[in-house]
C-alpha cells in the first residue's frame, strides 16, 4: 500500500523542478524522508531526491491512468 504522503512527494517531483517548496507538508519531516528513502531504494528517486527516475515518471504515469471507480448494481442478498 502507498502512502498519499508517498505520492505527493512523486507527485511534486514530477511537476516541478523545486519539490521542497511545493508541497503541502513539511519536506524535511521523518515520514517524508522516510518516503524518499523508499523511492530511491526503489530507483524511483535519484540521488538528489528531489528528481524522478525514468521508472519513477512511468509509476506517476500510471498513477494518472487509472481509471475513477464505479459503480456497479447488484442484487442483496435473499435470506
Amino acid at each position: 500500500m502507498r502512502t498519499p504522503l508517498l505520492i505527493q512527494t512523486a507527485l511534486a517531483c514530477r511537476v516541478t523542478s523545486d519539490p521542497m517548496s511545493n508541497v503541502p507538508f513539511d519536506w524535511f519531516s521523518e515520514p517524508a524522508k522516510e518516503a524518499r528513502d523508499w523511492m530511491r531504494s526503489e530507483e524511483l528517486l535519484d540521488e538528489s531526491g528531489t528528481k524522478l527516475t525514468e521508472r519513477g515518471v512511468v509509476w506517476v504515469e500510471a498513477i494518472c491512468n487509472t481509471p475513477l471507480p464505479v459503480k456497479t448494481w447488484v442484487m442483496p442478498d435473499r435470506n
